[in-house]
């Protein structure tokens, strides 16, 4: 129904003569493009589309190495902070323990 609609309009907006004539210029494109042709046009597409790719590849491995970077960067300033956590943690659990000890002494007597 769509496609006679079109059809309509073309006829109305175009004229039937020049309507003919561009169907039969598509058909003699369409009989001059050969299979070689359309390989070659696929052939040059899947090129094109295997650089983007690799670009890209190239371009997401740079970033992933960057992000492994920063991480390892973040881990060795977390190990640092994190002895240095444990130590004060130690040393003020062993502070509080020696006054303890001393008030228990002191109790005893």
């Amino acid at each position: 129904m769509i496609a006679t609609q079109g059809r309509d309009i073309l006829k109305f907006t175009m004229g039937q003569a020049t309507l003919s004539s561009l169907l039969k210029e598509d058909i003699n494109v369409a009989e001059e493009l050969g299979t070689k042709d359309v390989i070659e046009q696929v052939d040059t597409r899947l090129g094109t589309l295997e650089q983007d790719v690799g670009s890209l590849d190239s371009k997401v491995d740079a970033r992933f190495e960057r992000v492994h970077e920063e991480i390892g960067g973040l881990r060795s300033e977390m190990n640092s902070t994190t002895r240095w956590l444990v130590g004060i943690i130690f040393a003020s659990w062993l502070t509080m323990m020696a006054s303890m000890a001393s008030i228990w002494l002191k109790l005893g007597n």
